[in-house]
């Protein structure tokens, strides 16, 4: 069985090496990817993840008050959460630092685990260990996960010792929430006029050559390697657009290209807004710009 251990800040990547190894020593069928450690230097992370991914049965998130909402750690557990079936629950939130009532957005829809309470982390190992070929007894079980919990348990509990205690979240009233919708519709406006005077002083984009079409005489394989290098040209035009530098993180899936940037590359997506719509045109490829909690799309025409 592969397990997918996702992460997302420092805190969160301590945690998830230690169940990864932990795991690893509660059962031999139990296979653990952690990006920190299962990433052989060289080796292109992108694709590593994409095809980790692909293959894992199961997948934990690693949660804390400060990396729920990042766009990568969510991407992840929606791409764990297509497998699932009404029978399994292949995506365990295990939070670190906030009880579970605090979970927010997509993650809230599945079933958390406490880390700090110890009958709800051996529910999560129960349910991980029905997936094994060859389980323990019921007996075997409860003592491995004695052992496991002892170590986990201590090793947690240093890593959230080094953590800043935060203010737990005061929760806003219908108001509150009216007068911050209210705002954000206004700047959204405001951007938006901001972005049209813009595009309207840049004037046309450059003019892209137009993307390789496949033909009846080809055969799969050529098909298949043209598409791989449109995909590659595209993604390579998106990375001189944003800027180089200032990419995070970025995944070529069938269902488009997603790239997570910085701020500075997130506003420089908006200012060249036009251009990557032509390119997402010409390539065929929808596009998809993050930043924190923000996302914009452009899709082909």
């Amino acid at each position: 069985m592969k397990i997918f251990i996702s992460w997302s800040g420092e805190t969160a990547q301590k945690c998830a090496e230690v169940l990864g190894r932990e795991l690893g020593h509660l059962h031999p069928e139990m296979r653990t990817f952690v990006s920190s450690l299962g990433i052989v230097k060289g080796q292109r992370s992108m694709e590593s993840i994409a095809a980790q991914l692909r293959d894992a049965d199961v997948g934990i998130m690693c949660l804390t008050r400060e990396n729920q909402r990042k766009q990568w750690i969510n991407y992840e557990a929606g791409a764990l959460s297509r497998r699932t079936d009404e029978d399994k629950a292949y995506v365990h939130p295990f939070l670190i630092d906030m009880p579970p009532e605090e979970i927010s957005g997509p993650l809230k829809q599945f079933q958390a685990t406490d880390s700090s309470v110890r009958r709800e982390v051996f529910s999560m190992i129960q349910s991980l260990h029905d997936e094994c070929v060859n389980p323990y007894s019921p007996e075997a079980l409860r003592r491995a996960f004695g052992d496991f919990w002892d170590r986990v348990d201590r090793d947690l509990q240093d890593i959230k010792k080094r953590v800043p205690r935060t203010e737990t979240p005061v929760r806003a009233t219908p108001e509150d929430l009216f007068g911050e919708l209210v705002d954000l519709v206004r700047d959204q406006s405001r951007r938006i006029g901001a972005l049209e005077e813009k595009m309207s002083a840049l004037g046309a984009a450059a003019v892209l050559v137009p993307a390789p079409r496949t033909t009846a005489g080809d055969t799969p394989l050529q098909a298949s390697a043209e598409e791989d290098r449109t995909t590659d040209h595209t993604t390579e035009e998106v990375r001189e657009i944003v800027g180089r530098t200032h990419v995070v993180q970025e995944d070529a899936h069938e269902g488009g290209i997603a790239v997570i940037c910085d701020g500075e590359g997130y506003r420089r997506a908006n200012e060249k807004a036009e251009k990557l719509r032509r390119l997402a045109s010409w390539s065929k490829i929808p596009i998809t710009i993050s930043h924190d909690e923000e996302s914009v799309t452009f899709a082909p025409q």
